[in-house]
């Protein structure tokens, strides 16, 4: 049931809605005052499809969320005990049966292992679970890539029973069960998740210091100009990613 609101919790199916629904409306009563309804929702529809397609509207999301956490100092990171890093999904290569790792969960890992490898934590936590579609779970994927970059494999734990946000600091919770309160972890994830992730890792780690580490900043510098003005699936993506992170961010709070 969760599955299926997310799903539908998306911009575009919200854009669908409204036209279809506007159509229907003109189509039912064409010719009366009523099908002037219509046409407003069509218009509503077109508009907002046309402003979440635009870069500076996407830019202006994306800020609103990766300019609340700033990259932590090298002072800071040499304070922290442990280092998280959340997976971003993995994708199974039709080919040869392989499981990569996403884009988010690349950037997540290689940037987190460049941190972790100048810091003073001693231990590197990987969370992520299998998906429906893969087989292997997304840490034991984040792990070889890890291993590859050089971090010893005695340092890394792997948590493989997570499947969301809210259930990264849970899992993680029961493997680091009674842990000091002077304990700092630090957590990585992408700019743009990292409100949501934080939120989630103080109501499970209380008596610890949460420290965030954004990686894979997505918004970009632009000038205004007519190109930037032209709809482009990219930027629909983008906004519609923003869109994703506050629609969770509600719900955290309601459950």
């Amino acid at each position: 049931m969760l599955t299926l609101i997310k799903s539908l919790a998306t911009p575009i199916v919200l854009i669908i809605t409204i036209l279809i629904l506007g159509f229907r409306i003109s189509i039912k009563y064409q010719g009366n005052q009523k099908a002037t309804v219509g046409i407003y929702l069509q218009l509503i529809g077109i508009c907002i499809l046309y402003f979440l397609s635009i870069k500076p509207v996407s830019n202006i999301l994306i800020s609103s969320l990766e300019n609340q956490y700033m990259p932590p100092s090298e002072k800071i990171l040499q304070n922290l005990d442990i280092i998280v890093v959340l997976g971003g999904g993995v994708t199974a290569d039709p080919y040869n049966k392989a499981v990569e790792a996403s884009g988010a969960t690349y950037s997540r890992i290689f940037n987190g292992v460049k941190i972790f490898q100048r810091s003073g934590a001693s231990v590197l936590i990987l969370s992520g679970g299998s998906e429906k579609s893969t087989s292997s779970p997304e840490s034991a994927v984040m792990k070889e890539i890890a291993l590859s970059l050089g971090v010893i494999e005695e340092s890394v734990i792997t948590e493989e029973n997570s499947h969301n946000t809210s259930q990264h600091p849970k899992k993680i919770a029961e493997i680091l069960h009674s842990l000091d309160p002077s304990t700092q972890i630090g957590v990585v994830t992408s700019a743009v998740h990292m409100v949501r992730a934080i939120r989630a890792f103080e109501k499970e780690f209380t008596t610890n210091k949460i420290i965030p580490i954004p990686v894979g900043y997505l918004q970009t510098s632009f000038r205004l100009e007519i190109n930037n003005c032209i709809p482009r699936s990219d930027a629909f993506i983008m906004s519609s990613s923003v869109i994703h992170e506050y629609f969770g961010l509600i719900w955290g709070e309601i459950i």
